[in-house]
């Protein structure tokens, strides 16, 4: 792992004359995505328009169009390659029991960090 902090630049104090003790730390690791949690997973995304699969072995991903070279999915400042949508079919607990639920157009971004279920594609086909 790697770390960088900055410290606060001399002379930089508040009115009482008390120091500032503000910083800034930066991390990064790397991480086997088969220990990362969330990789496997479906997250339930109310900001997402768009469902999301990250890997086409695991999630019974069924391709229905191939993806045009500038579809892409951005999330912050990195964006990953579309390579296809499809249909996915997942299991999901209500209260009465585990149901499966059928997502359609949805975008096989391989490598993206986690599986999203769009909230806002679920209330329009009716999904509450």
């Amino acid at each position: 792992m790697k770390s960088t902090t900055l410290g606060t630049p001399k002379g930089l104090t508040t009115k009482e004359g008390d120091s500032l003790g503000s910083f800034a730390t930066c991390s990064s690791f790397s991480t086997n995505q088969e220990d990362f949690k969330l990789y496997n997973s479906w997250t339930l995304d109310n900001a997402s328009d768009i469902h999301v699969c990250n890997d086409i072995q695991r999630s019974g991903f069924q391709q229905t169009r191939a993806a045009s070279p500038n579809n892409q999915l951005f999330a912050g400042k990195t964006s990953y390659p579309i390579e296809a949508f499809g249909t996915v079919t997942i299991q999901i607990q209500t209260p009465e029991g585990m149901r499966t639920i059928n997502l359609d157009n949805v975008a096989l971004a391989p490598g993206f960090i986690t599986n999203l279920v769009s909230l806002h594609l679920l209330n329009i086909k009716g999904v509450h």
